[in-house]
């Protein structure tokens, strides 16, 4: 026996009878209800007869009634979750630094990619400023989602990088890629900024201009430019919750999966309150790097142990 050939055995189901076909079928023109009265009119008939006015069950508000206590329930697609197992995206493993890994990578390699292009665009070769202006005002202006998107499907289509590890590279590629652009522009201007004769000065002891930009320039420039690196910073911990797209386990998404099996506020508290905490350390961190960074570049000058003090 087919699928298609399964039905119920004879006699079980009965079928429903066609009214209103005509006076030929016994149950045309008033399809058994008779004539007028009380039992022919459609709604409400003896049992809640209310002596022709509107009925109690007509006459409540239909906006129901809302149960404060009620749980909400997520829907799970057993079949979206069997091809994510297959596909090894989705595994036991609890999610723990995995939703912050992302956003501690994309700072590092962010700063490394900001400095090097930055300075690639102080260059006094052409070329070179050339080349890191092309690639710093593209990757400027492309969104960071696309990017993401991007190295998603083509790092997949080339088999280089294992399907679990996959959305944690387009993830901290696209970043990278865009945030380290905004930073190496701040560095560009950080540097531009700063009074000419230091630089001349510098240049005047000797040293080459690669020497000037490294040794005299680029600290000074570090310290103006820290709030806004430090904003920077914060807007990468907040834009990998964009992973969420290409199936990656941020923070936000490690909440909600959370609150969905206890309680949705008191998840979404939680997370509010790790991106707190990650803001103040970011914070205390850039205030401790820009009192180290003045602590080289101002001088201190000691008391002479062996001066002689006159007597008054």
């Amino acid at each position: 026996m087919k699928l298609n050939e399964l039905r119920d055995n004879e006699g079980a189901r009965k079928s429903r009878m066609r009214v209103g076909r005509g006076i030929g079928s016994g149950k045309g023109k008033t399809a058994g209800r008779g004539q007028k009265g009380q039992k022919s009119r459609e709604g409400v008939s003896i049992a809640g007869f209310e002596g022709g006015q509107m009925p109690l069950h007509m006459r409540l508000p239909k906006r129901g009634f809302n149960n404060i206590f009620a749980k909400d329930y997520a829907e799970v697609n057993l079949g979206a979750i069997q091809k994510a197992v297959d596909a090894g995206k989705l595994t036991g493993a609890d999610v723990d630094h995995a939703a912050l890994k992302a956003a501690g990578l994309a700072i590092v390699t962010s700063v490394v990619f900001g400095l090097v292009f930055g300075m690639g665009r102080l260059s006094g070769l052409a070329p070179v400023r050339w080349v890191c202006t092309v690639i710093v005002e593209f990757f400027r202006a492309v969104p960071v989602l696309l990017m993401m998107i991007f190295f998603y499907l083509w790092l997949g289509g080339l088999g280089v990088v294992s399907p679990r590890q996959l959305p944690l590279y387009a993830v901290v590629l696209g970043l990278t890629l865009y945030n380290g652009s905004v930073i190496a522009e701040l560095v560009r201007s950080g540097v531009q900024q700063l009074p000419r004769g230091q630089g001349e000065a510098g240049l005047a002891l000797g040293l080459s201009r690669a020497q000037v930009l490294r040794i005299v320039q680029l600290p000074q420039a570090l310290v103006a430019m820290l709030p806004s690196l430090l904003s920077q910073f914060v807007v990468i911990l907040k834009d990998t919750a964009l992973g969420y797209i290409i199936t990656y386990p941020e923070l936000l998404a490690a909440a909600r999966r959370l609150g969905s099996a206890h309680s949705m506020l008191q998840a979404l508290l939680m997370a509010a309150a790790l991106f707190i905490v990650i803001n103040v350390l970011l914070t205390a961190l850039a205030g401790w790097v820009s009192r180290w960074l003045s602590s080289r570049t101002s001088g201190r000058t000691r008391p002479d142990a062996t001066a002689a003090v006159d007597p008054v």
